[in-house]
């Protein structure tokens, strides 16, 4: 049989349900992942399909809310409310995490879907569910996205998102290095394009975290 994209979705949602099921993970319907929510937000395995004549292409990413980032920085990241619920404060390939620009695996057969879901199951065991347990929270977000702030992450592709909820991480983990990361990632918006267009809610978004007292 050729594999389409619906079947192919399908397939590996059932497939990553045995995996994962057990460890507290759930099939979200039409969203292409497999969700487990935590007390501080969620962190999910989400599957990206791309479907051509003759083979399907797979991808996997993982992915990190935290509430407490995203309720802060959401409004100041331009995220539509309807899917502010949703967006991630971390999200990186399973390509990235392993050292590669990108890893994407062909399949023309169920065979091949059978392999691709192996694969990424020994990924899981040995890298994928310790990188989520361990950075499932703001101290973890702060780790992820301020540890290297000249550097471009590969943790959030949308640079200036990463700016935005970089710093909110950063005052909320009492980053003892917030001032110069605010400093740091104003003057990074310039190497964005349309940069600029981020500066003015950048500026306010600092300027609230600065006076914000937290316990």
């Amino acid at each position: 049989m050729n594999l389409d994209q619906t079947f192919t979705e399908a397939y590996l949602a059932d497939q990553l349900s045995h995996i994962l099921s057990s460890t507290g993970y759930e099939v979200i319907e039409g969203k292409k992942q497999l969700r487990k929510g935590r007390f501080s937000g969620f962190q999910n395995v989400i599957y990206a399909v791309s479907a051509y004549a003759d083979s399907v292409w797979v991808e996997f990413h993982l992915g990190i809310r935290v509430d407490a980032i995203e309720q802060m920085a959401g409004r100041f990241t331009r995220t539509l409310p309807g899917w502010r619920a949703d967006a991630h404060t971390v999200v990186v390939s399973e390509g990235k995490l392993q050292g590669q620009p990108y890893m994407r695996r062909t399949a023309k057969t169920v065979q091949d879907l059978d392999r691709i879901v192996d694969e990424f199951h020994h990924f899981w065991e040995d890298k994928g569910a310790q990188f989520l347990d361990t950075h499932t929270s703001i101290r973890g977000a702060d780790i992820l996205l301020n540890a290297q702030p000249q550097k471009k992450s590969i943790y959030l592709p949308n640079q200036a998102h990463r700016y935005i909820k970089g710093i909110t991480a950063a005052k909320l983990a009492h980053n003892a290095r917030f001032t110069d990361l605010a400093k740091t990632y104003l003057l990074a918006f310039d190497t964005l394009p349309n940069g600029h267009l981020w500066v003015e809610e950048y500026r306010k978004l600092v300027a609230y975290l600065s006076n914000l007292s937290l316990n």
